[in-house]
């Protein structure tokens, strides 16, 4: 332990010392040449690579010995190379001796504040998730306060330029219309400056959230502006106006890329819960299923179970409760994260399945019902957490040596749209083959048995499940895609193709993902109706192809998603021509956009997304010949696997000839 705690020491002021460097440029930027700082700059870069290698030594030199200080090195390493910071300090470079100061400082920041990420989790400073939670909550009421502002402000920005056109024009201008203006500036004003002290409140927002000026700069200018219409002055008026909306615009920058930056961090925290989550519930729950079916084999049918064997299912109860109580806990984070709608919901199903599984042991019921259930709780657990595992080797994959896997949305979310849809295409594999192997035991009766009636009904609730979830995506990606307004000039490399992609996809009626939901609801009417056989199955085979389409159009938003980050590396935006509003004396917004967002009109625009693949007429699902069609059917069996049939196949059985326990969906 005292070795940790020195290495951690000289590691701690290693990050300190680098921190005080990566600001030096900024400080020195007066004195020096650009060439000069770039020189200093490569010598901060070399310096923190080193740092980084001696991190990674010291991980692997103290997994033994230590493995809680292991890991919180691996952890600060880990989020060292996600934010890039290398990478970032290399741009640094490149900007200065390109002599672009402003990048560069703006790129220094960034690194900075990174470094304080990694600083803080090497001290073991990290936010609980309450906490997490909380600033999160603060700063996206920040970010709304000042949209607000920014709206009253372009109100009163346009009133005074129609009142300077008029003018202009030889026009009187309303001088009760000029002070009803200057009161409302006022009133701007004061909200305005109510914002700027709320952001000095060290319990609320960090100390760097915002520049603790730009408010300040902005109320003054809006000063200004109302001295101005006071006076009758709506040219001047609109000139501090305008210069009032440039501060509130750098602000909504910040703001949002400071909240992008946490909900980055609360993902990949998420992500490394539930990864390791996951992994100990599987391990744990294939334990209990395991022991319950030793269990089953010493209690004799139709007698009572002796003393021992109660004992024995009653720890096995508290077990599988425990498992639950885990389920909904990461269940409730998951809806915290607010990224994921059917990664959530299959957790909540395991849930459901293990307080059956408990409800039935505490009865010292061993047999086939809570076997199967486990079972299938089981298959939950693998699934879920192989698309974390998956994500995570995609990510690493496409975020080279950051390894982030892209910018934009796909650093904020939890999961992308095509492990999302995987997911739901699993659920609705499940329903598919119990459907199928109810049919085929009915063996062409017309008229079903209760019993499988009884099944059919089932099959129609968990399809019913399905298509919730299937909304509650759609619904999901609508929120997450919905356009925030533009805080600077446009950029054409600044758009996400996985925003654009999922906002088509939620808005576009032609999409599979719309009429995908009323083939679930089809699905769900005729095993209703004990309906299994081709007219049912057709219907879910449909379901199943349109997903398949959903995923590869979403795979190929992520790809391009990805490849953002070095296109904007390449490629520089170009400043739009100035506008007739710059033209009469605005100011002209400065550096690229601070955030990604839909261009003007793009999240109402239609569009025929089974286009957006970008293939020829011929290579459409419908005008496949069969054999190929079948032969990319068989494909799915490597994502779900022969051994599920059987499991599912009982589990079905079992739901139709037993009955849960009270209060056990």
């Amino acid at each position: 332990m005292t070795t940790t705690r020195y290495t951690l020491r000289i590691t701690h002021y290693g990050l300190a010392f680098t921190l005080l460097l990566a600001c030096a440029p900024l400080c020195a930027a007066d004195s020096s040449s650009s060439r000069e700082l770039a020189f200093k700059q490569q010598h901060l870069r070399e310096r923190y690579e080193e740092i980084e290698q001696q991190l990674a030594r010291l991980g692997e030199l103290l997994a033994a010995s230590d493995p809680d200080g292991a890991a919180r090195i691996r952890s600060a390493l880990k989020a060292s190379r996600d934010g890039v910071v290398l990478s970032e300090l290399q741009e640094v470079i490149q900007s200065l001796l390109a002599s672009k100061t402003k990048t560069a400082a703006e790129r220094q920041a960034r690194v900075v504040e990174q470094l304080q990420r990694v600083l803080q989790m090497l001290q073991g400073q990290e936010l609980s998730w309450e906490e997490l939670q909380k600033r999160l909550a603060n700063l996206q009421q920040l970010r709304d306060a000042v949209e607000k502002l920014i709206e009253r402000q372009q109100k009163l920005e346009k009133q005074s330029g129609e009142a300077m056109k008029s003018e202009a024009e030889g026009k009187h201008t309303d001088p009760a219309a000029l002070d009803k203006q200057k009161g409302e500036q006022a009133a701007t004003r004061g909200e305005t400056e109510k914002t700027s002290a709320a952001t000095q409140q060290p319990d609320k927002f960090p100390p760097d959230t915002v520049d603790p000026k730009a408010l300040g700069r902005a109320a003054s200018e809006m000063q200004k502006a109302e001295q101005a219409l006071g006076e009758r002055k709506p040219s001047d008026a609109n000139t501090h106006q305008q210069q009032a909306l440039d501060e509130l615009q750098a602000t909504i920058g910040q703001l949002q890329q400071r909240l992008e930056a946490e909900k980055a961090a609360q993902a990949e925290r998420m992500r490394a819960e539930l990864k390791d989550g996951l992994k100990a519930m599987l391990e744990k729950q294939k334990t209990v299923t395991t022991a319950t079916a030793a269990l089953d084999k010493q209690i004799e049918p139709k007698k009572s179970p002796p003393r021992e064997a109660a004992l024995k299912a009653a720890g096995l109860a508290a077990d599988e409760a425990a498992l639950a109580d885990r389920s909904e806990a990461l269940t409730k984070k998951l809806r915290d994260d607010g990224t994921t709608a059917v990664f959530g919901q299959v957790l909540q199903q395991t849930a459901s399945l293990l307080r059956d599984a408990d409800a039935r042991l505490k009865k010292v019921q061993t047999g086939a019902p809570v076997q199967e259930a486990q079972k299938l709780a089981e298959m939950n657990f693998q699934e879920l957490l192989e698309a974390l595992q998956e994500e995570e080797a995609r990510r690493a994959a496409a975020g080279g040596e950051g390894g982030g896997g892209g910018g934009g949305m796909s650093k904020t979310m939890l999961l992308p749209p095509a492990a999302e849809l995987k997911m739901l295409r699993m659920l609705q594999d499940r329903v598919n083959r119990g459907t199928r192997s109810l049919d085929e035991d009915r063996a062409g009766r017309e008229k079903p048995t209760p019993q499988e009636t009884a099944a059919a009904k089932q099959l129609s609730q968990r399809e019913k499940e399905v298509a919730q979830t299937t909304d509650a995506l759609r619904k999901k990606w609508a929120e997450l895609s919905a356009p925030r307004p533009a805080v600077g000039p446009a950029d054409p490399t600044a758009t996400d193709p996985l925003k654009e992609y999922m906002a088509k996809a939620q808005q576009d009626a032609s999409n599979p993902l719309t009429p995908v939901h009323k083939d679930m609801r089809t699905v769900e009417d005729q095993l209703g109706e004990t309906v299994t056989g081709k007219p049912t199955q057709i219907v879910q085979t449909k379901i199943i192809r349109s997903l398949n389409d959903l995923i590869a159009q979403a795979q190929k938003a992520q790809s391009k998603a990805a490849a953002m980050p070095q296109l904007r590396r390449r490629q520089p935006a170009k400043q739009p021509e100035a506008s007739p509003q710059q033209a009469q004396g605005g100011k002209q917004p400065s550096g690229p956009a601070q955030v990604s967002t839909l261009p003007a009109g793009a999240a109402t625009e239609a569009a025929k997304l089974h286009k957006i693949y970008g293939g020829s007429d011929s290579d459409a699902w419908g005008k496949l010949p069969p054999e190929a069609r079948e032969k990319f059917l068989q494909t799915l069996k490597d994502k779900f696997p022969d051994r599920y049939e059987q499991i599912l196949t009982e589990y079905f059985k079992q739901l139709s000839t037993s009955k849960p326990p009270a209060g056990t969906k």
